[in-house]
């Protein structure tokens, strides 16, 4: 490390070496003033792997489906996406979380903040993420199918208002 240039993000530089080296895959630093690999931590959108007898210190894994993982997670401290909603493997923030098919998210409901999923209405298809789309006449819907199907004379009946 050479206090005059600053070792990079994401890297650590070993003695007065002006030569980073980069952090292992998924895996990133705070400051610039690390000076062995033992300044790395996962980086957002990774979850650590503890050590086991065979591998010796951690590494880091893309964050699992239906969660997020801000910088620095362990498998301990994992965030969940909110109820009915879920996350591709390597997200990083609760915007990723988007409703599962068969829900919506609740109306006016800001962006930016996590998904409130809410059932999709019937005779609406809810594909899933923010999406709902009306049943074209003549069909139907109902939770938690996602699907929109043709009317048929005993559902028209069972329907009926008396």
């Amino acid at each position: 490390y050479n206090a005059t240039i600053p070792c990079p993000i994401g890297f650590y530089c070993v003695g007065n070496l002006d030569h980073p080296t980069a952090c292992p895959t998924g895996m990133t630093t705070i400051g610039t003033m690390t000076v062995s690999i033992t300044g790395c931590i996962c980086d957002t959108g990774f979850e650590t792997i503890h050590p086991t007898p065979l591998r010796s210190g951690f590494n880091c894994t893309l964050c699992r489906v239906g969660s997020f993982c801000p910088r620095n997670t362990t498998p301990d401290n994992i965030p969940s996406c909110p109820a009915y909603a879920t996350s591709p493997r390597g997200s990083s923030v609760v915007q990723n979380c988007t409703c599962v098919a068969g829900y919506t998210v609740a109306g006016g409901v800001d962006p930016s903040l996590p998904p409130v999923c809410i059932r999709c209405p019937s005779d609406s298809f809810c594909p899933g993420n923010r999406q709902i789309f009306p049943c074209p006449g003549a069909t139907w819907s109902w939770h938690p199918c996602c699907v929109c199907e043709r009317l048929s004379t005993q559902k028209r009946r069972s329907y009926t208002i008396r």
